[in-house]
């Protein structure tokens, strides 16, 4: 995919958390979470993410953005 200036003038960023079960050791990897968003979503243009230990942002390009794919990644529960 190829990304222009333009890709990333006021992208659409969406607020993801993880759900960790209490007494349990979890850091979100957002290597994980961009290769399954990239592979489940393919027409989305992802162009950057941010994390902290359990949740972050991922943010999309508003350049042609389909947002259909977006409202149906936003209602989907991810499995890492």
């Amino acid at each position: 995919m190829i990304l222009v200036e333009k890709d990333f003038d006021n992208p659409i960023i969406v607020t993801y958390a993880a759900e960790v079960k209490a007494g349990e050791e979890f850091k979100v990897d957002w290597k994980q979470v961009e290769k399954i968003v990239k592979e489940t979503f393919p027409k989305l243009k992802l162009i950057y993410s941010r994390m902290d230990e359990h949740g972050g942002h991922v943010a999309f390009s508003q350049l042609r953005v389909k947002r259909d794919l977006l409202a149906e990644l936003c209602k989907s529960p991810i499995q890492i």
